[in-house]
């Protein structure tokens, strides 16, 4: 049971190593281009959702 458990210790300290790795060398945050993505998205969605209820009112 204790040699189950230090695998399982290395996997996890094995996996945090590469983690680390990968957001220290190789990932690239888009910072406010993802974020404004995230915006216009839901912005397109509530201008949608206005146009269709002042469509039906003007009815």
């Amino acid at each position: 049971m204790a040699g189950t458990r230090m695998a399982d210790q290395d996997e996890l300290t094995n996996q945090l190593v590469r983690e680390e790795r990968f957001f220290r060398n190789d990932y690239h945050d888009r910072g406010m281009v993802k974020w404004q993505g995230y915006f216009l998205s839901a912005h397109t969605e509530d201008v949608s959702k206005y146009s269709k209820k002042r469509a039906i009112n003007r009815k």
